[in-house]
């Protein structure tokens, strides 16, 4: 129950931890020693960096490796390198101050590095597993590297012990004196001790202090994309802790109120409780934080809103009383139709196919309650997932369909079916006369008894 820093560090891109210390391995005693003067290397100016990546079975498909800065939801490119041909990627950017970065073919699967003070790093990577690349040379990221395995090592020993809470703040408190870069990475993957009796208390006290002993109003925590992956954790660990809902909502929203709400670690703890909501299928909370991202940061947009803004619309479908996103495709008759035309209406969205058996079988139910209610305010739209016309037609035809019917004909690959998450069918959506979602996927006598209750008869 209490192993939360396991939980924390699988947050964490799996290169950072996969290969722990044989003391972590043998579960030796925890010490504390000073951290390596690596980790308190002071930054010094460059004029450009370059990071020369060595990637076996780089994919065939794929031009380019990208570095990317962690932006909150999503990455924002900054450099781009071709392949010598070799398997060999230079990637090159002005130096600085000490940043973190993410250097990978695609935002899901990336080697996380920090560049700064070093004109050249060198990164070895399998394509597959860019997050466990490896740097060589690097002080800096040798300094990361070591950081992430000593706290690992709290992971590996028993949570509950208060001699090992200590020593680990301890050592958060040793870097941060040493003057380490990488502290409040430490300080964030570091979270308070329960000291309660009672566990049925413990996701409650999670949940209003995971992060009290972080000082967001330190600007520094702008940079620093543990912020991200901590706030992912957490969400994660207290949506475990408890079934209400609610509870993670507030929980969340009162970590988030710790961070100054116009700061780029904002920003981050937001984009991190978003990815695991996601993640876990929670769509309401989801759309209540997903919402909030949108509305904060539109006019700031790094390349992540269109895919926000398209899961936030995917949202309605699954979530009763969200509206659902508009569906707008051509008739049989070749004329565009949208969903909103029906606004005022019960609707019920029908995703079907003429090659559906079982679409096709339950065709006289939903026939059979549409005239029954249609002239109550009832309506249908049947969403096909054709690719051949004629046999769409047909089958409205064949099956006496008299309802909208809209289509793009493209099959599994419609855009109508991946904006409402349809991988099977029959499906249907069940809506209000304000667009929003009422029930999905109800057929046969749950779809009767359902509006019958709609419409009281």
């Amino acid at each position: 129950m209490r192993k939360l820093f396991f939980l924390f560090l699988l947050a964490l891109p799996l290169g950072l931890i996969a290969q722990q210390s044989a003391t972590s391995k043998a579960k030796k005693p925890v010490s504390t020693t000073k951290p390596a003067a690596a980790s308190a290397a002071k930054p010094t100016s460059v004029a450009s960096i370059r990071v020369i990546c060595s990637v076996i079975e780089p994919p065939s498909s794929m031009d380019s490796l990208y570095l990317y800065e962690y932006a909150g939801y999503g990455m924002q490119k900054v450099a781009a390198a071709a392949s010598d041909g070799k398997g060999v990627y230079t990637l090159t950017i002005p130096g600085g101050p000490l940043k973190f970065y993410g250097i990978g073919f695609n935002e899901a699967n990336t080697a996380r590095v920090v560049l700064g003070d070093e004109p050249e790093v060198k990164l070895w990577a399998n394509a597959q597993y860019m997050d466990r690349a490896r740097t060589l040379g690097s002080k800096q990221n040798a300094g990361l590297e070591q950081v992430i395995r000593k706290m690992s090592v709290y992971q590996t020993t028993n949570w509950n012990d208060p001699e090992l809470y200590k020593e680990r703040v301890s050592y958060v408190d040793s870097l941060k004196k040493a003057g380490s870069f990488f502290w409040r990475s430490a300080n964030l993957l570091s979270p308070p001790y329960f000291q309660g009796k009672d566990v049925n208390r413990e996701g409650e006290y999670y949940g209003m202090n995971w992060f009290s002993h972080v000082d967001f109003n330190d600007r520094a925590y702008d940079q620093y994309p543990d912020v991200y992956f901590a706030f992912a954790a957490f969400a994660n660990r207290i949506s475990s802790m408890t079934n209400q809902e609610d509870e993670v909502r507030l929980w969340c929203e009162t970590q988030l109120k710790r961070i100054p709400a116009n700061s780029e670690a904002y920003r981050l703890a937001l984009g991190g409780i978003l990815r695991t909501f996601q993640q876990r299928q929670m769509m309401a909370s989801f759309a209540r934080f997903a919402k909030e991202y949108v509305e904060k940061y539109e006019n700031k947009d790094r390349g992540e809103m269109e895919s926000l803004k398209f899961e936030l619309a995917k949202a309605g479908t699954s979530t009763p009383g969200m509206a659902v996103p508009d569906l707008v495709g051509m008739t049989p008759e070749n004329e565009s139709f949208s969903l909103s035309a029906l606004r005022g209406k019960i609707v019920l969205i029908d995703f079907w196919a003429s090659w559906c058996g079982p679409c096709r079988k339950e065709n006289p139910t939903v026939r059979a309650v549409y005239q029954k209610y249609k002239d109550q305010g009832f309506e249908i739209l049947g969403v096909s997932l054709d690719r051949d016309a004629v046999a769409w037609k047909k089958a409205i035809a064949d099956d006496q369909l008299p309802w909208k019917h809209i289509s793009d004909l493209k099959g599994w690959q419609s855009s109508h079916a991946a904006l409402y998450s349809v991988s099977s069918i029959p499906q249907t959506l069940l809506i209000d006369r304000e667009g929003k979602l009422i029930v999905r996927n109800l057929r046969g006598e749950g779809l009767k008894t359902k509006l019958a209750e709609v419409f009281g008869n």
